[in-house]
């Protein structure tokens, strides 16, 4: 049917595109259409024709930089992460891969290469002294290297003692440094 009027032809359209019963046969056509393999086909080559054009690139880049430096979008992505990575099977799967990561001996040498070349700088150094100055700090080293001698001369005694099968079941309880037991 056609208006002489422009603006009755386009009510009379939304109007007859918003019926319940048009929407859904045009939904099934579409749906019935894009399933076809060869539609399929041509949509992809399109869309990544279309991606890979560089205004569309850095449009898109764009966007997402400002999308995740939004409060809210932090926010909620910051909540998935602590959600995601604090369920057991995602815990276990890290802690497996990591172990298993720097457990390679190339791992471990660029490890000590990188930690030798950190601590070695003189800012670090600056810093390292500073915290070691300070009070408690210092305190918890003391305590460090007491624990390290008592330890040290425990097994001294231990050693010393004669090999009989009641010493080595008392083991290092008998001076007090496993369990609670003293004897």
């Amino acid at each position: 049917m056609a208006y002489k009027d422009e603006e009755r032809e386009k009510a009379y359209r939304k109007a007859y595109n918003s019926r319940p019963e048009v929407k859904k046969r045009r939904k099934e056509y579409m749906e019935a259409y894009n399933s076809r393999p060869e539609v399929k086909k041509r949509r992809k080559e399109y869309m990544e024709a279309y991606h890979s054009r560089p205004e569309v690139k850095k449009r898109h880049k764009e966007y997402m930089e400002t999308y995740y430096s939004r409060p809210e979008v932090k926010k909620r992505h910051k909540e998935y992460m602590e959600a995601y990575h604090s369920r057991p099977e995602v815990k276990k799967r890290r802690k497996e891969y990591m172990g298993a990561y720097h457990s390679r001996p190339e791992v471990k040498k660029r490890r000590k290469e990188y930690m030798g070349a950190y601590y070695s700088r003189p800012e670090v150094k600056e810093r390292m002294r500073v915290y070691r100055n300070r009070p408690e700090v210092k305190a918890k080293h003391t305590r460090r290297e007491r624990n390290k001698h008592r330890i040290k001369s425990a097994l001294k005694r231990l050693s010393k003692l004669p090999k009989t099968n009641q010493s080595a079941d008392v083991g290092m309880a008998g001076f007090g440094l496993i369990g609670f037991a003293k004897f």
